[in-house]
């Protein structure tokens, strides 16, 4: 009787891992801007290096390692990045893209675009913690510089 509650709960943490209810949220609207080559070569809330031209975004709303795919609502231009780094800093901004992605959706010289953006995919392992590249552990959501 004990293993066949513990297989259900591992059964349950599995599918809660594999389906989380963030993926299964409504597309949304809202403001869209980006940051560039001022911040290009950082390190990111999650311990990565930004790069300005890569796929990368920055948002609240989502955990790390979540894929969306951003649309210009003006445009109708679509590109897909990976939640990396936490912000925008500013509020009534919904996402911040880095510059590759802002010249991909055309909105580069606007600096703020209204967009569509839907969660697609997620990958769990960037949420739990990871190691960096010289071997020391670093705290999912904070901040270095």
């Amino acid at each position: 009787m004990r293993s066949s509650r513990m297989a259900a709960l591992a059964a349950v943490f599995y599918v809660c891992q594999a389906f989380p209810a963030h993926a299964l949220e409504p597309a949304r609207t809202g403001i869209a801007s980006w940051y560039g080559w001022r911040e290009n070569g950082r390190l990111m809330a999650n311990g990565h290096r930004f790069h300005a031209l890569g796929a990368t975004a920055a948002s609240w709303r989502f955990p790390f390692g979540t894929r969306v795919k951003v649309t210009n609502l003006r445009t109708r231009r679509s590109a897909w990045v990976t939640i990396e780094d936490r912000g925008p800093g500013i509020s009534g901004r919904m996402i911040d893209l880095s510059l590759g992605t802002a010249r991909l959706l055309g909105m580069e010289r606007k600096g703020l675009d209204r967009v569509l953006i839907r969660p697609v995919s997620y990958d769990h392992r960037a949420v739990r913690g990871h190691r960096l590249s010289h071997g020391h552990h670093h705290r999912i959501g904070s901040r270095r510089r």
